[in-house]
């Protein structure tokens, strides 16, 4: 179905519309709300419409009126073309809710249970107590809640987001910026560990800037690829002793692409209207094609809502890691740990080195024709920054590198037929390689606590 400006516009009046009608009666009917809450300082939104997630965990409720035959019980329910499913415990009483098929957002309602009734919370009489839980993939998102019924008389002030209706919700999902809870706790000092201000910062404010992403991008490649070591630690430990094979799983069956226009518009739409979406029901195998996907078509056309999506998409699958590396415990734990690779290469711009550490950070930005690297290290560390060589050609032998399945995008690559200037910011010093020479590795040491700015680019043949 093909969805014009016109109709997104009366999407998003459609949505105003029922807000404004938020204490009427629904259609049809003559009950007067008698409780309701908005969640409009929930932090995800969707077609103009701030919700809560149920992903992110159960939502309860106690709402303050005493329970009558006759009440009817909405929730303002979220669908992105799909169906979503909940389960609502009302007084001890389980309801289950399945809707959907609409984009957008849309009044349900919700059957209560045959009359029953708790305390309220200061003895003053009895109310509903609810609480929605997911019930299976994709989850249920949800803007408001209400109470409507018979009895009582409308509520003129509509403009508080709540009228005798609490909540309590989780959370939301931790992004970039809000690290998550789970495995590793021990290493988010390192990961999230935010750099001191330079002493003397470069005049040029744009290079600064473009350091400091280098930087977060040097702690966002480290958790990555710490992660992926600690897969393959946690996998080898279920290895067959006589054999080495991996089991297929932990627990069940163990022994066994005008395109352009197409990718930019698919691009476009992803941090809008896939965020927290459930790829394959919530399984990371479901979100490592969906990043990898993104990430090989960003790598021709970098449009800048699909890096914001990638960084948050990624939390997901770090926070399904367990203690003890394994993942989700079968066979497709694989792809998480090559999405991860994909990723912290991305953020290292096809640099890796050699040796590498869990405390050793490095990151990568380009800028124009140059590429702006970080290191820093908590321990002394020498060995080799490699640069990545353009492996369609070397490797392949492909005339061009086109967007294929599964493939490692290529980012900074050193030519063997080129010269390189590299400038150490803190030595105050430059020199020259070779492509070659780049590919075999680039000496650097490290102090602890001092961070290494390195400025590369074509010099010539």
């Amino acid at each position: 179905m093909r969805i014009t400006n016109v109709s997104r516009r009366c999407l998003v009046l459609a949505v105003v519309l029922a807000f404004s009608a938020f204490c009427h009666a629904s259609d049809g009917d003559k009950n007067n709300v008698l409780a309701w809450v908005r969640f409009e300082k929930a932090k995800f939104v969707y077609a103009s419409t701030p919700y809560l997630w149920l992903g992110h965990g159960d939502v309860t409720l106690s709402i303050d009126v005493a329970p009558r035959s006759g009440h009817v019980l909405e929730l303002l329910w979220g669908a992105k073309g799909d169906v979503r499913s909940a389960v609502a415990t009302i007084n001890g009483r389980e309801v289950k809710i399945r809707d959907g098929g609409y984009d957008g957002f849309r009044w349900i309602a919700v059957p209560l249970p045959p009359q029953h009734s708790v305390p309220a919370a200061d003895g003053t009489g009895d109310r509903y107590a609810v609480t929605l839980k997911q019930a299976g993939r994709p989850q249920a998102f949800i803007a408001a809640v209400r109470l409507s019924g018979e009895d009582g008389a409308a509520v003129a002030d509509v403009k508080k987001s709540a009228y005798k209706i609490s909540f309590k919700a989780p959370a939301a999902a931790p992004n970039a910026a809000t690290p998550p809870s789970g495995a590793f706790a021990e290493m988010r000092a390192i990961w999230d560990r935010q750099p001191p201000v330079p002493a003397n910062p470069p005049a040029e404010g744009s290079q600064e800037a473009a350091f400091r992403r280098a930087e977060i991008n040097s702690r966002q490649a480290a958790e990555a690829f710490f992660r992926s070591r600690r897969f393959i630690d946690g996998w080898l430990r279920h290895a067959d002793e006589k054999t080495g094979l991996i089991p297929r799983n932990l627990d069940r069956n163990r022994d066994f692409w005008n395109a352009k226009d197409a990718v930019l518009r698919a691009l476009g739409n992803m941090n809008e209207h896939y965020r927290d979406y459930g790829w394959e029901g919530g399984s990371n195998d479901g979100y490592a094609d969906s990043i990898e996907s993104a990430l090989n078509l960003y790598n021709r056309e970098a449009v800048p809502s699909v890096a914001e999506w990638m960084d948050h998409e990624i939390r997901y699958m770090f926070r399904r890691q367990r203690p003890d590396g394994v993942i989700e415990g079968w066979h497709g734990d694989g792809n998480s740990a090559r999405t991860w690779l994909l990723y912290a290469l991305w953020k290292t711009q096809g640099l890796t080195a050699r040796p590498w550490r869990a405390d050793l950070r490095f990151g990568a930005v380009r800028r124009g024709d140059e590429l702006l690297i970080h290191l820093a290290a908590d321990k002394p560390w020498e060995g080799r920054l490699v640069f990545d060589v353009p492996r369609h050609q070397v490797y392949l032998k492909l005339p061009i590198d086109y967007p294929r399945l599964n493939q490692f995008p290529e980012w900074f690559t050193a030519r063997a037929g080129k010269r390189y200037t590299v400038r150490n910011l803190p030595a105050d010093s430059h020199s020259i390689f070779t492509g070659r020479q780049l590919r075999d590795g680039l000496p650097v040491t490290l102090k602890p606590g001092a961070a290494v700015r390195l400025v590369v680019g074509e010099t010539g043949s």
